[in-house]
């Protein structure tokens, strides 16, 4: 948003300039909604200040050995599988053309000037803005890359008319050229989501749901933990969500607890890589339960590698909800 107000603000600066005229009511607008936005979100900006402010720097990454090894390695392959799949990567020339169309006054030249920003930002070198990373402008690259394309194939019906003298014709032309896209687009992504995304039913609601109405409030759950970026850990099926709807503690909290200080984060990193190499009640499973005080286990059929079948003959644990997959377990230690 300041990106894109920052370049609208370089355009009318422009063209107050040549027309020697600085227009206020032309400014109104634009100084008074960012600042309107920036109040009404204030406690909110200032809580992610509190957590993001360290990390927050302008700084260069240009540097040809590193270069080099960003667009040999892994993470220059990450970032283009982003701004994939296959559909998205056809639009990106169309979008080129769109965008050096739109590089002039009145055709939407702060568009253009945002979205070479968002461009420059999905290099893996360059200038950084921290804490906004390459793959983070990566996923919004549609945004601008469709609207573009869009100007593109308008523009090109455009000159179409004036060639064959009937605008009708080439407005035609592009309004065919866009509703076969968005008619490709609406079949592709037509069932969109990642099963692996996924991390919850309707049988961990229903177990969840459960849990809130038969365990103390103080119950304390294991779950199972996978690794996922930045050294942390999640969970990998409905046990993730049992801290934020139900309100009981849980072995590896959301993903925000990376947030809390050194010592609780790097306590729960220890459990819960502890947790994602279990497979059965052995010594290091019970050392985790006795240190952590876990005295509940959430479990599902086919997530995670400490899966229900492995701890039928567990002593010590007490199925107390099975259903759809999903058991419960209470731990009553001697």
């Amino acid at each position: 948003m300041v990106a894109f107000a920052f370049a609208v603000g370089v355009v009318r600066l422009g063209e107050n300039l040549r027309q020697r005229n600085l227009d206020l009511h032309g400014w109104l607008p634009l100084i008074a909604a960012p600042l309107t936005g920036l109040i009404l979100g204030l406690p909110w900006f200032l809580r992610v200040w509190q957590f993001t402010a360290a990390s927050v720097r302008i700084s260069s990454t240009i540097d040809i050995e590193r270069a080099a090894q960003s667009f040999t390695g892994g993470y220059a392959q990450y970032l283009w599988y982003l701004a994939g799949p296959q559909r998205n990567y056809w639009l990106l020339p169309l979008a080129a053309v769109g965008l050096l169309l739109a590089l002039r006054p009145g055709r939407g030249l702060a568009f253009s000037l945002w979205s070479i920003f968002v461009a420059l930002g999905c290099l893996p070198q360059g200038i950084v803005l921290a804490p906004f990373r390459p793959d983070l402008l990566v996923i919004i690259v549609f945004l601008p890359a469709s609207l573009l394309a869009a100007h593109a194939l308008v523009s090109a019906g455009e000159a179409l008319g004036s060639v064959v003298r009937r605008p009708w014709a080439g407005l035609a032309a592009a309004g065919l050229a866009v509703l076969l896209l968005v008619a490709w687009g609406v079949r592709d992504t037509r069932d969109i989501l990642n099963p692996v995304t996924i991390l919850a039913d309707q049988a961990d609601l229903d177990a969840l749901r459960w849990i809130e109405k038969n365990t103390p409030p103080d119950a304390r759950f294991f779950i199972n933990t996978t690794p996922w970026q930045g050294g942390t850990y999640r969970g990998v099926d409905g046990g993730a969500w049992i801290l934020t709807l139900t309100g009981r503690w849980v072995l590896q909290p959301p993903v925000l607890f990376g947030m809390g200080s050194q010592g609780y984060v790097q306590e729960v990193n220890r459990w819960s890589k502890q947790a994602s190499q279990l497979k059965s009640c052995d010594p290091p499973f019970w050392d985790l339960v006795k240190e952590a005080k876990i005295n509940y286990l959430y479990l599902k059929t086919g997530s995670g590698s400490f899966r229900p079948g492995e701890i039928a003959a567990c002593n010590w644990l007490k199925s107390i909800y099975d259903d759809a997959g999903i058991e419960v377990y209470k731990i009553a230690l001697p």
